[in-house]
């Protein structure tokens, strides 16, 4: 049957319970095979027992807003009315193949590993397929990218190994992806430029603090790291609050006061480059919900800058009065 109608049977049956209702955040389309045992006892209906899996077929799975979508997925969810587990599941993602398992936890957490390989050319590809803007200049047929995806998918280009770990608990999700990078060649401006044989640990975390907040964290190597703290708004959308960059190493974020603060040092930022970026995400719509700048406390080696080089520059700002 269809995969869509099991995933309203599992939200309605006391699976759902188990999983702290995270299936009611999951669409699905494609087929499947139900395999299903009821035990249902006359006089104590509430000792009922189920026990059954499901075999998803080349299915198309949106998990929820932190996770890509999986296609052609393909393997077994196990469940009772106690317990659920992922055996053995294929899927695409990213560009590339993804092998997920899930076990149980302690207290009814779920804890579900995928271990893949991300293909940056495939995801270009499939950018350009969903459409660009093509004009011609100077005999030339350019094509403009129309969406934030577009835009970066010209800046890196390869293939590379990726885990997650995901943790299901009381209605809250949290999140980490780690990979070396190793196999990507980034041609974006310094200091996040590299080649294919280099290897930069990367690593990303989404923590909930409580069903309405929840922290990131962003690391690439000892070149940077940063993190936010966001609030959940009416809509339902997280909004930054509060945060912190900073680039070399450190072993130490903390946000403060309400914006967000970058400092560290950096022998290298291109920033006229990165400005030229940052107009092309915003003319395709690409740009994240903005935090006011709160300070700047940079030491940079060569900064290049309105199309001078300038070298060891300081840089610091704060604010005073409502006025920098």
């Amino acid at each position: 049957g269809a995969t869509g109608e099991f995933l309203k049977f599992i939200e309605k049956s006391p699976v759902d319970g188990y999983t702290n209702g995270v299936v009611g955040g999951v669409s699905a389309s494609g087929n499947g095979k139900l395999l299903l045992k009821l035990a249902i006892p006359l006089k104590h209906a509430s000792d009922t027992r189920v026990a059954g899996s499901y075999q998803f077929i080349s299915n198309q799975i949106n998990p929820g807003p932190y996770i890509p979508n999986l296609d052609r997925v393909n393997g077994t969810l196990n469940f009772t009315e106690a317990s659920m587990k992922l055996e053995d599941v294929s899927a695409q993602t990213l560009g590339g193949p993804v092998v997920i398992h899930s076990v149980a936890q302690p207290g009814g957490e779920m804890r579900v590993t995928a271990t893949g390989k991300a293909n940056l050319d495939n995801l270009r590809k499939l950018a350009v397929a969903r459409g660009n803007e093509a004009r011609v200049f100077e005999g030339k047929v350019l094509v403009r990218p129309t969406n934030a995806a577009q835009v970066w998918t010209q800046y890196l280009r390869g293939s590379t190994d990726w885990r997650a770990v995901i943790n299901l608990r009381k209605k809250m999700t949290d999140v980490s992806v780690e990979s070396s990078l190793q196999g990507i060649v980034s041609d974006l401006p310094a200091p996040f430029a590299k080649t294919a044989a280099e290897a930069i640990p990367f690593r990303f975390t989404r923590r909930a603090t409580d069903v309405q907040r929840d922290v990131l964290y962003l690391s690439y190597g000892k070149v940077m790291a940063a993190q936010f703290s966001r609030l959940q708004d009416n809509a339902g959308q997280y909004q930054p609050e509060r945060g912190v960059v900073h680039f070399g190493a450190t072993s130490y974020l903390q946000p403060g006061k309400a914006g967000v603060m970058v400092s560290g040092s950096l022998p290298l930022l291109e920033l006229d480059q990165w400005r030229s970026l940052r107009s092309m995400l915003g003319q395709s719509g690409g740009e994240m919900p903005g935090l006011e700048l709160a300070g700047i406390d940079l030491r940079i080696g060569e900064l290049d800058l309105l199309g001078r080089r300038f070298n060891d520059t300081a840089l610091t700002t704060t604010m005073r009065d409502g006025e920098w």
